[in-house]
């Protein structure tokens, strides 16, 4: 008999969600690159303005059929519609919880001063 693991992978790896973002991302690189980059960008910017993730993702995803429609055709945006709704469908906690403003913001390092007293320096 084989023995199965009792954790899940993503318990196993310590995954905490995050890659339908990434995975869409690298489809539509591969798909159009120009494309791609420039949804890539857009991603990155509002990261940059909001530190929010998730907000990166949903503008990124929400556009993107837009994009894809112009560039390549009904076919390739009703596909990427959907992608966008299952994005939307998996993202459904992170939308109530920008909309609460209580959706976590992105940061570099974590702030580990209030665990340091000044007589260790």
């Amino acid at each position: 008999l084989h023995s199965f693991p009792t954790r899940s992978s993503s318990d196993q790896y310590r995954f905490r969600g995050g890659s339908g973002g990434v995975v869409a991302l690298a489809g539509l690189l591969c798909v159009n690159f120009p494309l791609g980059v420039l949804f890539g960008l857009l991603f990155a910017g509002i990261v940059a303005a909001t530190r929010y993730v998730s907000l990166g993702v949903l503008a990124a995803a929400l556009l993107a059929p837009l994009g894809i429609w112009l560039e390549l055709g009904g076919l390739c945006a009703l596909l990427s519609l959907l992608c966008s709704l299952v994005i939307l469908i998996c993202y459904r906690k992170n939308i109530v919880r920008l909309i609460r403003r209580t959706e976590p913001k992105f940061q570099f390092q974590k702030d580990l001063s209030m665990k340091f007293e000044e007589e260790d320096f």
